[in-house]
């Protein structure tokens, strides 16, 4: 086995375990506590909490990101100004869910994966 599918086949590994590094990566508004699980960073937590708010409320994206401009919150990064992808809240990590495997490595290009198996990891996450 060349050390490419190695390395694929360890990531693949990690999926079918629920082990990936993937599913590690911290939302902002949580930090991760000393023995490496999830805890409410309360002061960026609030900030998620206004988003939401805002856009259950009817804000677009573009007019949640310029409120945060002008409240002068910076961005996960930062930055004085938030990008639309950010607020777009499309991470489901926030309701307590991720799925591993989205994409995949096509031809060297990344693609949609309707192909291999996807796995959903649960409650890991709130």
């Amino acid at each position: 086995m060349t050390r490419s599918e190695l390395i694929k086949a360890g990531i693949q590994a990690s999926f079918e375990t629920g082990t990936s590094k993937m599913a590690d990566k911290i939302c902002y508004g949580y930090s991760k506590a000393p023995k490496g699980s999830l805890t409410i960073n309360e002061k960026k937590a609030q900030i998620m909490r206004f988003i939401f708010d805002r856009y259950h409320c009817g804000d677009s994206l573009g007019k949640i990101v310029n409120t945060l401009a002008e409240k002068k919150v910076a961005s996960p990064s930062g930055k004085d100004k938030w990008n639309r992808k950010v607020v777009g809240l499309s991470n489901e990590k926030y309701i307590g869910q991720v799925l591993l495997q989205k994409t995949i490595v096509q031809d060297r290009q990344q693609i949609k994966n309707n192909i291999k198996t996807q796995y959903l990891l649960e409650d890991d996450f709130k």
